[in-house]
């Protein structure tokens, strides 16, 4: 971990943007006192007490009145002394008090940085700095209860111990070469039983990164069809509004339109998008090359077919844009109109073929209940500790291939010297997660992610 000192003060609006009842600036530094102290014109602040005050200029000037609270060093959250101040939460009256600050000295506050100087001054652990910034960002139940796990640290405590454990064996190897008469050789069975059993751990991690993205970003769904059969309606009949404009003319939907829904825990995101079809409106055409883009990020296709009418070539031309795609379902729309059974020019009975009718609710019943057993009730037994955020998992993965390599020379029996270049990598890595070992430069990519004023 790195042990860079911070002298210098930052300030940053700590409450969401616009207009609120409440609105918070935080200030953490050597100078952040002092400057309270000019802003209101009090000469004490206890800390820990709150103080109703006027909050004035630099030059004198009334802004507000409010409450100011102060946490000194080092029981604060970042260590440092920490000045919040609460006033009326008008956008004009924050950035003022904002401007204030930088004239008394403060600076503005990088994302992150009052969790990164916490982490930095030892008064929270990598595990907990990442797990707050997931509650920050949690969407749904499911992703609120992995980050309420994670901020417990089981899997991180277990990888530290692992992490230990190659440390020492490491150790041994470098011992055992300089002093050969003095240390024994490493045991090599007891490394690879510690090898194994965490590329075992490392393995259930990676083989749950699908679920761990569905968390904690939500299942994408993208509803494809020609124009006309109804997809907009279906859209609103999911959202339980109408946020898409319904008509009888071919093509009102030109962009796509996003909305999400919470079913068992989980975000589904779903898209409404043009009707596909050779068309020479430009702007329609525009809107038709977006699907292409969603259709590969999806995680399941909504391919929409009229049931009261025939099969045409237009829904060709619609599934040769996604038949590459595995997760597809087929929702037969308008089932409330005298149906027609379709004249497929293949073979889609390997996919979940659902009949809904955008007029009736209580149609798509089923299939709500289908994407509940497709995205929840399979995870529903999964450890809510295996599930790591997106640098975890790329961290995770580059170790899978270092371990692989270690227990490959372990059984092929490679000088104890060569097994160092591989475990030192492992134990690097496994650093990066557990906040052992981390260069600045990866400090500041995962504090990057997080909000200012955090």
């Amino acid at each position: 971990m790195p042990n860079a000192l911070y002298t210098d003060t930052i300030v940053a609006i700590a409450t969401a943007s616009g207009i609120g009842g409440i609105g918070i600036v935080r200030i953490s530094g050597e100078n952040a006192l002092d400057i309270a102290r000019s802003l209101s014109k009090l000469t004490v602040i206890q800390p820990r007490y709150v103080y109703f005050s006027k909050i004035h200029s630099p030059s004198g000037e009334l802004l507000d009145e409010g409450c100011i609270i102060y946490f000194k060093s080092p029981e604060s959250y970042t260590g440092e002394d920490i000045i919040e101040i609460q006033l009326h939460g008008s956008p004009y009256i924050l950035k003022s008090l904002l401007n204030y600050c930088f004239t008394l000295g403060a600076r503005l506050a990088t994302e992150g940085e009052f969790t990164k100087r916490a982490f930095i001054n030892g008064k929270l652990s990598l595990r907990q700095a990442e797990s707050i910034n997931d509650i920050i960002h949690a969407s749904s139940e499911k992703s609120h209860a992995v980050a309420l796990n994670h901020l417990k640290g089981k899997l991180f405590n277990e990888i530290s111990e692992y992490r230990s454990q190659l440390v020492e064996l490491l150790e041994n190897i470098e011992a055992s070469i300089d002093f050969p008469d003095e240390v024994e050789r490493i045991d090599r069975k007891l490394f690879l039983k510690v090898v194994t059993q965490l590329q075992k751990k490392i393995r259930l991690i990676v083989d749950n990164k699908d679920y761990g993205e569905y968390v904690a970003q939500g299942v994408h769904c993208i509803i494809v069809g020609k124009p006309n059969v109804g997809k907009s309606s279906l859209f609103n009949q999911l959202l339980g509004n109408n946020r898409a404009i319904v008509t009888d003319i071919a093509g009102t939907t030109r962009d796509y339109i996003q909305g999400s829904i919470e079913l068992g825990g989980l975000l589904f995101h779903f898209y409404d998008t043009a009707g596909i079809r050779e068309s020479d409106d430009y702007i329609e055409y525009l809107g038709i090359q977006k699907i292409q883009e969603l259709i590969e990020k999806a995680q399941l296709i909504l391919w929409v077919n009229d049931h009261s009418q025939p099969f045409t070539n237009q829904d060709e031309q619609v599934w040769s844009r996604i038949k590459h795609k595995k997760n597809i379902s087929i929702l037969l729309n308008k089932s409330d109109c005298e149906s027609q059974e379709p004249q497929w020019t293949e073979d889609y009975s390997m996919y979940p073929i659902f009949s809904v009718s955008a007029k009736e609710s209580d149609t798509l019943a089923t299939f709500k209940n289908y994407l509940r057993d497709t995205f929840i009730s399979t995870f529903e037994n999964k450890n809510l500790d295996l599930l790591c955020n997106a640098r975890q998992i790329q961290v995770f993965m580059s170790c899978e291939s270092f371990l692989s390599q270690l227990e490959e020379d372990l059984l092929d029996g490679q000088l104890d010297d060569m097994l160092s270049v591989p475990l030192r990598a492992v134990i690097a890595l496994l650093g990066e997660v557990t906040g052992d070992d981390l260069n600045e430069e990866i400090l500041d990519g995962i504090f990057q992610r997080f909000c200012i004023g955090k």
